[in-house]
This record gives structure tokens, sequence and C-alpha cells, in this order.
């Protein structure tokens, strides 16, 4: 009985976006605050697509087809640029990683808001490392307009933007580096997008077809943190982030570039307190930007270190790492297809690996 409630559970949800979908008005600000969220993102991608094929259940299914295979490139341009002069192999293999994880695969053919929320995200923290200011307001607009935690990891990725170019001017008094923050052109634009969406915010209102609030519930806390930390192998993950983030502080006077992370880390930090603190509906799904940041914490230092390893022992060959990384990742394709099913608190809402705490 309850796996049937599941199922039926998920799948209303699934008919309210699909019917939601069917009626969208991309003239009106309000239609397109899907399932009432600040959505018009996806509202708007939807309704287009709605008009030009005439089929609301292809359009949103080769949309998410898209937006995953388009977060799977950002991904690739993103390693190398924070790691570039590695062989395309190394690249390959770890996005291979990423592209197979449960949460990617697990959610594209499922309709919501934090799978287009974590797809969207890799192409802003492209743009911003790239210093394409321009394409990084238009990203960081579609963003935000995804989900209402989406604006919460953007300031943050901003904050951490300001925070390394204040750490870059270290020869020069706080004053003084607090005041060319002001002459920064592309400070102005991240206050721009953050606007807009406040207005947009003040005109529809909070989320409106759900229950939650800010508190602290320690139960629902450890939970959020099996989901985001623990489960369909971010464990692994999790503490290859770890010991990577230690190993690129020791190494820190060397590789300078590497202070560039920290908007990556703010971002992370960010979404896990808004997780923890907005108690709502606990489930497997509220990953959003979890699983691109957390994978890019763990990846980048391990190419780094194989990167370096090779520098200085050639006889190293720096893809045997990588090539580990895409067996332990293939793990999880076999169990994706597994029949059993469970997450925490008995929520499910996708077919992913299991939650491996129960296995043990």
């Amino acid at each position: 009985p309850h796996a049937l409630f599941r199922r039926q559970r998920q799948m209303c949800i699934r008919d309210r976006y699909y019917l939601t979908c069917m009626e969208l008005d991309i003239s009106s600000m309000s239609n397109l605050a899907v399932y009432g969220h600040i959505a018009q993102t996806y509202g708007i991608m939807n309704g287009i697509g709605g008009l030009i094929v005439g089929n609301t259940f292809a359009v949103m299914t080769g949309l998410n087809i898209f937006v995953m295979l388009s977060s799977v490139w950002g991904f690739y341009l993103m390693l190398k640029e924070m790691v570039p002069d590695k062989a395309e192999s190394s690249y390959a293999v770890a996005v291979a990683a990423y592209a197979w994880s449960p949460f990617m695969l697990g959610m594209v053919y499922y309709y919501s808001l934090d799978f287009y929320c974590g797809c969207l995200f890799i192409w802003v923290l492209y743009t911003f490392y790239k210093r394409k200011w321009i394409y990084f307001m238009i990203f960081s607009l579609l963003f935000c307009f995804t989900k209402e935690p989406a604006i919460v990891i953007y300031g943050a990725v901003c904050a951490g933007a300001v925070l390394c170019d204040i750490m870059e001017q270290m020869g020069y008094s706080l004053t003084m580096r607090l005041r060319r923050c002001f002459v920064r052109n592309q400070y102005y634009l991240m206050i721009l997008t953050g606007i807009l969406w406040l207005v947009t915010y003040k005109v529809l209102g909070p989320w409106s077809a759900g229950v939650g609030g800010f508190s602290v519930d320690t139960g629902y806390v450890v939970d959020k943190i099996k989901n985001l930390y623990v489960l369909n192998f971010n464990w692994l993950f999790t503490m290859l982030a770890i010991a990577g983030s230690i190993y690129v502080f020791q190494k820190g006077r060397e590789v300078k570039s590497f202070k560039r992370l920290l908007p990556v880390w703010c971002s992370q930090i960010a979404f896990t307190l808004f997780s923890c603190l907005y108690n709502t509906v606990n489930h497997p799904r509220y990953n959003d930007t979890n699983q691109v940041t957390l994978y890019l914490l763990a990846i980048i230092p391990i190419l780094y270190c194989c990167l370096y390893n090779t520098v200085n022992h050639p006889r190293y060959n720096d893809t045997e790492s990588g090539y580990a990384l895409f067996i332990g990742n293939y793990t999880n394709i076999v169990l994706l297809s597994e029949k059993k099913k469970r997450c925490v608190n008995g929520n499910y809402e996708y077919p992913v690996s299991c939650i491996f705490v129960h296995y043990l």
C-alpha cells in the first residue's frame, strides 16, 4: 500500500507539471510561475516550445534532455577552465562520472524545477570564470528564475566573487580594496539581476503551492544532510571534496588560482544552509546545485593532483585515478536498474540508486 501511494503521489506531481505546462501563457508572468514558484525560466522555455512543436509531452521531455546535455558540456568546459592542459581522456572520464551520476540520469525523465536549476548553474559558473559578464547575466537570470533557492545560491557566488577580488589586492588597505569594488562594472550587473528577481518576488509573492518555512529541526537537518551528502554515492564525492580541499589548501601558495574555488564553496555552503533551515517535505529531488558543486569540488583537485604528479613524476599516468572514478560511477548505473526504491522518511520521487546507509 505504501509503495502504491508513493507511486500515485509521484504521478500526481508529474501530472500537475504537465497540466500546468499545457495551459502556459507566455504573456503572463504570474501564469509562468509554474507550481507557485518563481520559475519563469521553466515556464517560458516550455511555453515557447509548446507553441512551436504543439506537443507538450514531447517539449517537456526534449527540453529535459537538452538541459542535461548542455550541463554535461558546460561541466567539460568548466574543468578545462579550472585545470587546463590536461589530456582529453582525463576530461572525458571526469565528465562521464558527472553525466552518469544517479541524479542526472535519475531526473532526466522527470519534470522538475530542481533539475533545471542544477543544469543551468554550471553555465553561471563557467561564464563567471571566463569573465563573460553579459553572458553571465543572461545565464544568471535564467538560473535565478528556476526556483527560489537559486537566488540564495546566486548571491553566495557573487559574495565569493567579491571576496576573491579583495584577496587579489592584498597590497592595498582594506578601505582601498572596498572602494575599488564600486568601479567594477560586473558588480552592477550582478546587483541588477538580484533587483529584477526581488521585484518579481514582490509582485508574485512567495511559494503558494505547498507548505514550508524557516525553522531549526534537528531531525530534519540530519535527514537533509543525508540527502545531500550521503545518498546516491554522494558520500564518495563528499570525502573526495574534503580531501581535495585539504590538498588545495596545502598547495595554496603554489597554486594561487585555486582560490577561485571560493565562489563554488560559497554557493555550496549557502545551499546547504538554506536546505537545512527551510523546513518542507524532504525529497531526494531537492538537490538543485548540490550535484554540480559537489562533483566540481571533488574532481577539480583530483585533476590538479594528477597534473602535479605527472609534471613532477612523469612515470605516473594521470588518467588512472580518472578511470577509477569512472568505474566507481559505473557501479551507480548498475544499482540504478535495481527495483528497490527507498529514500529518507519514506518519501520517494525518482529511481535513484537507493540509500547507501540503509543497505549498510
